[in-house]
C-alpha cells in the first residue's frame, strides 16, 4: 500500500488531484519549521518518477506498476505546479 500525499488516501490515480495534493503538502500541521517551498521541494524529491520507479520495480506486479506510475506522475506534475505557483507569489 502506498501512502499517497492526500488527506484521505487514494483509491485510484483520479483521486490524486492537484488541489488534494496541495492541501496535504501545505498543511501547517506537518510544517515542522519548514517553509511551504521547502516542503514542496522535499515532496518533489520523494515523488520523482524515476526514483520512485526504482524503489518499486521489484515489489509490484506489472499491472500495479502501471497504475502506480500514473499516480506518481500525477503527484509529480501537481507538485511541480505548486512549486511554480509558490515561486510566482514570492
Amino acid at each position: 500500500m502506498i501512502a499517497w500525499p492526500v488527506m484521505n488516501g487514494a483509491r485510484s490515480p483520479g483521486d490524486l488531484t492537484p488541489s488534494a495534493i496541495k492541501t496535504f503538502v501545505l498543511d501547517s500541521r506537518y510544517a515542522g519549521g519548514r517553509t511551504d517551498m521547502e516542503r514542496v521541494r522535499e515532496a518533489i524529491r520523494m515523488w520523482h518518477p524515476d526514483k520512485f520507479g526504482q524503489r518499486l520495480a521489484s515489489r509490484a506486479s506489472e499491472e500495479d506498476r502501471v497504475l502506480i506510475k500514473k499516480g506518481v506522475d500525477a503527484v509529480s506534475q501537481a507538485l511541480n505546479g505548486i512549486l511554480t505557483e509558490l515561486g510566482k507569489s514570492s
